[in-house]
């Protein structure tokens, strides 16, 4: 896997996998496997009817660049907030002074 780039995409009833860079071998659960070994190489695993194919094939349409220019707002770093209490005054809930509570 080293050296090996490759997007997944997770949907309900089917997983599509493509490589970007390097090699794989993509398997089933019971063991049915393909090699994607260039560039643009696709696995699709589907699921219907209890049961499970893997075909490959080349270019699928789907990778991960595309599905971020469409979104960029997936694909960009967040900033979390700071998970510190900023109550003033402190609320004494009995509680360690330097914990947080949380709830609905």
């Amino acid at each position: 896997m080293r050296g090996t780039i490759l997007d997944i995409l997770s949907e309900r009833g089917k997983t599509t996998v493509v490589l970007n860079e390097g090699a794989s071998r993509v398997c089933t659960l019971s063991f049915q496997c393909v090699e994607l070994t260039e560039p643009g190489d696709t696995a699709v695993i589907t699921a219907a009817g209890g049961k499970i194919t893997i075909k490959k094939n080349h270019n699928s349409g789907w990778n991960f660049a595309a599905n971020c220019a469409a979104a960029a707002g997936l694909c960009t770093v967040t900033q979390y907030a700071d998970a510190t209490p900023t109550a003033t005054p402190v609320v004494d809930d009995g509680s360690d002074p330097t914990g947080m509570l949380c709830g609905r």
